[in-house]
């Protein structure tokens, strides 16, 4: 009987060899998504991970990469970094996954940096956080997304150089992406003559803001800088507008444009007059690619807010063009080389070019909130 099993498995094994290479199954590609499931930030992260396995479906239906179809595994990162490391450990350890594409908040990215250098695997991400690629990662690749030293410091320069405001106020989240935002932003104002009358921080959870905003209004400022996650940020608007008016321009960042953040305000007439700066036009870019994934995505999901899933959808679309240059071999050196040369492809966000330290895209654009509808002021500031 053995003799037969033998045979039998050598026959087996011919038969394999003569089917034709292109007509044999490729192994699939195993991505680890490394996504905010629960607590607080889940908000975030069920939109970012809905999205991205939207984009993996999409590309699975159309034969895969190169012929390999892409296998997700999904781990929870939940609200701490330290989350994010144990999922990363686990994702690359006992998934033995190719890539890891994080979608958590820039703390969660920085915390992890470390892990994607020590095993040597690409991890992409879309966190803000000027920080990230300063790191001297080779490792890390930030995909379609600006971050806040460019955009910031445009921000900063617009509001000098293209508004006659001059009496500032700057208040923040108390977080990796607040403190990194406001500190960039700041450093841009100074560097065009402009101290803020007043720079107030809140603590991710505070129940109150009244304090920071009475000792913002006895500045007498004409505009307020603010920045934060959703809960702070909504927080800081509606009592900016309870207690120093609407009179007050508010410069804000493109996450304040969902319809969830909206309502979390107060309603458009809390935003009315709003400028601020965004990476990306988003619904109103005229890229028929852009309106055809929305299109293709609100049959899903027909109430999602579009912001966070064109980000991630964006992200996809580069980690997908760093694989596929990759062809083959999918080792992670190989990987990594193949990330280098991302060049001017074309995203439904535009085009990205992959720089030396791990950036990919530096577009800045400038919006007005008015009348309830999104006005651009300037285009590719």
């Amino acid at each position: 009987m053995r003799v037969v099993a033998l045979f039998a498995a050598a026959v087996a094994a011919v038969a394999l060899s003569s089917v034709p290479v292109a007509a044999q199954q490729k192994p699939p590609i195993k991505v680890g998504m490394l996504e905010m499931l629960t607590g607080d930030l889940a908000r975030y992260g069920i939109p970012l991970r809905d999205a991205g396995m939207f984009a993996i479906d999409e590309v699975n239906a159309a034969g895969g990469i190169n012929g390999h179809k892409i296998e997700p595994f999904v781990e929870d990162v939940g609200v701490s970094p330290e989350g994010s490391v144990q999922a990363a450990l686990k994702l690359i350890q006992r998934e033995k996954v190719d890539i890891l594409m994080q979608t958590g908040t820039s703390g969660h990215t920085l915390a992890t940096i470390p892990i994607a250098d020590q095993y040597g695997i690409v991890m992409c991400n879309m966190s803000t956080a000027e920080q990230i690629t300063k790191q001297g990662s080779k490792w890390t690749f930030r995909v379609a997304r600006v971050p806040n030293s460019v955009l910031d410091a445009k921000f900063a320069q617009y509001v000098a150089k293209e508004t006659n405001l001059r009496r500032i106020a700057v208040i923040y989240g108390n977080d990796e992406m607040g403190r990194d935002a406001a500190s960039v932003f700041v450093k841009g104002l100074a560097a065009n003559g402009i101290t803020p009358v007043a720079n107030e921080q809140v603590q991710p959870g505070d129940p109150d803001v009244s304090a920071q905003v009475t000792r913002i209004k006895a500045a007498n400022p004409d505009a307020v800088f603010v920045q934060g996650h959703d809960t702070e940020a909504a927080m800081i608007i509606r009592t900016a507008r309870q207690l120093i008016g609407p009179q007050v321009t508010l410069l804000g960042f493109d996450q304040m444009m969902t319809t969830k953040f909206i309502d979390q305000a107060g309603g458009p007439k809390n935003l009315n007059g709003m400028i601020l700066r965004t990476g990306m036009l988003g619904e109103m870019s005229a890229d028929p690619d852009l309106h055809r994934f929305v299109d293709a995505y609100r049959k899903k999901y027909p109430n999602a807010d579009m912001l966070l899933p064109m980000i991630q959808y964006a992200g996809m679309q580069v980690m997908f063009e760093g694989l596929r240059l990759a062809g083959d071999n999918l080792n992670h050196e190989n990987i990594r080389e193949a990330f280098t040369r991302i060049k001017d492809f074309k995203t439904i966000f535009g085009p990205v070019t992959t720089e030396p330290n791990g950036e990919t895209m530096n577009v800045v654009h400038i919006i007005k909130y008015e009348d309830g509808k999104q006005v651009v002021l300037k285009e590719n500031y």
